[in-house]
């Protein structure tokens, strides 16, 4: 069968087989793309989470390892921990990206 392939990705966008997907587009995509197209947006997706997923696990050590050094050189401002903080933050960015995009090709799958 036909192969389809994914040149870009975003939370809500596409670009399948040069053919933009925009809006929500597990909706959009449904409506107007083929099998192959829902398979290889689901795919996409799929590749990207395992991607993100390395980039959480690296972030969650780093948080360890500053959470670990703050607490042995007893900071506890949090004005000098801007870094953890920012870690922090990163890995909530990640974690939300990674649990919708997983949703995201699971519907795909199942449309």
């Amino acid at each position: 069968g036909k192969i389809s392939v994914v040149s870009q990705l975003s939370a809500e966008s596409a670009i399948v087989d040069g053919m933009s997907f925009t809006g929500h587009s597990v909706h959009s995509l449904r409506k107007c793309g083929d099998k192959a197209t829902l398979v290889a947006v689901a795919q996409a997706e799929m590749q990207l989470s395992n991607s993100l997923q390395t980039l959480y696990d690296k972030t969650t050590e780093e948080i360890a390892r500053l959470r670990n050094e703050y607490e042995k050189a007893g900071i506890n401002d949090q004005g000098r921990k801007h870094n953890l903080v920012a870690e922090e933050l990163k890995a909530l960015r990640l974690l939300g990206r990674m649990k919708k995009g997983k949703h995201k090709a699971e519907m795909l799958v199942s449309a």
